[in-house]
């Protein structure tokens, strides 16, 4: 019989989490769009990547990518469209605690801006010759 050592063994995460990420990137797309106003200082349009919750449900990290079709977004206008979120944290926090239907509301700790899809750019472009 083999033995497994814990390299080998794929971390998964549970349903519960999962459904929980889902949901807390289904409110941010909804405040995202219905406050769109509120956000007309940022350059480009917000995308959510990726949303990982601890596992306590306190804390969540939001992974955000900004797409415009006129310009090019440079990497300080990516650092001031996360001030611009962070500025706005608190509103997006109290309508975040008005639609959580869990016992703990998840406080967004940290926004990552995600490069993942510039980097598949930068590769398509480099093999197409």
């Amino acid at each position: 019989m083999r033995s497994l050592n814990n390299q080998s063994i794929k971390k998964t995460q549970s349903y519960r989490m999962v459904r929980l990420e889902r949901k807390l990137h289904s409110i941010l797309a909804t405040y995202f769009l219905s406050n769109s106003a509120k956000f007309s200082d940022i350059k480009g349009f917000v995308s959510i990547i990726r949303v990982l919750i601890s596992a306590d449900v306190r804390f969540a990290k939001v992974y955000v990518s900004f797409f415009s079709t006129e310009e090019t977004i440079t990497d300080k206008d990516m650092e001031n469209n996360i001030e611009i979120l962070k500025e706005n944290q608190p509103d997006l926090q109290r309508y975040l605690g008005q639609n959580w239907a869990a016992r703990n509301c998840p406080h967004i700790e940290r926004w990552v801006v995600d490069k993942s899809l510039d980097n598949v750019e930068f590769v398509y472009n480099a093999l197409e010759v």
